[in-house]
């Protein structure tokens, strides 16, 4: 699910497989979460990672100053606060762009 100030409180559903599969090659899932996220931001544009059975995952928040989408913020099972960059911000922006979280 992707939340932001475009799609309102309910956020867009992203379920297609090729939609979902442009997201995350473009986040590189392959990283390691070490270190922490240094900025206290306002996170206003979140995907919401869900399983199938709608339990969430993990989120990563973008800053709401952010507009190239490079680093972000992820909050999920044993990685509070750590820093997610970004492989391809430009593909990411892309996608926001297709699922309505971004004009």
């Amino acid at each position: 699910m992707v939340l932001s100030k475009t799609t309102g409180p309910m956020g867009a559903m992203v379920s297609d497989k090729k939609d979902v599969a442009a997201l995350t090659a473009a986040i590189g899932l392959d990283q390691q979460l070490k270190k922490g996220f240094e900025s206290r931001c306002m996170t206003p544009t979140k995907l919401d990672f869900e399983s199938n059975d709608n339990k969430s995952l993990g989120v990563i928040g973008f800053c709401d100053t952010d507009t190239t989408f490079a680093s972000g913020r992820f909050d999920g099972s044993g990685a509070q606060d750590a820093q997610v960059d970004v492989k391809d911000p430009a593909g990411f922006k892309a996608s926001l762009k297709k699922a309505g979280a971004i004009k």
